[in-house]
């Protein structure tokens, strides 16, 4: 059997076992794999809409979405969210700031409970388990027309 992936302390030491020598033989050292490189984010290239699902993923599990909305921003050409959801996302936003720009006055939050009824369907429908909720995610980051729909239902349960 020939190694994959040879080291040169791998001969020297002579208080390893065979089966030790066996396993560094068939494992790759860590500082060639792209998850340990020093840097790993650019190691590990992202798409659009695997960023997109990340963002969304963070979003809705975040225990206050306002307040994450109001720390992480999406920059325009890095996340490439549908049109309908980033309309949503925008007017959560100005919600927010209005309120803490004006906190006397009373609060119209009908965007972001538009925006927490579809965090709660969705979690419903994922039977609130993430793995699930990353998959209907990127289901409807792939159907706009479905995404489009379920946030105009949304609407009119909060309304």
């Amino acid at each position: 059997m020939s190694p994959l992936y040879s080291t040169s302390d791998d001969d020297d030491d002579l208080n390893c076992s065979s089966l030790d020598r066996q396993i560094s033989c068939l494992s790759p050292p860590l500082d060639r794999l792209p998850s340990h490189s020093p840097t790993p984010l650019e190691a590990i290239p992202l798409d659009s809409t695997t960023a997109s699902l990340n963002y969304l993923m963070m979003l809705f599990t975040a225990p206050d979405m306002p307040t994450f909305l109001q720390k992480n921003t999406f920059a325009d050409g890095t996340f490439q969210l549908p049109m309908p959801l980033v309309t949503l996302l925008s007017e959560v936003n100005a919600e927010t700031l209005t309120s803490l720009q004006h906190p006397g006055r009373p609060a119209q939050h009908s965007s972001l409970d538009q925006l927490k009824t579809m965090r709660n369907y969705l979690l419903v429908n994922a039977n609130h388990d993430f793995s699930e909720l990353g998959l209907i995610l990127s289901s409807l980051l792939s159907n706009e027309d479905r995404l489009f729909s379920l946030i105009r239902s949304c609407k009119m349960k909060t309304t």
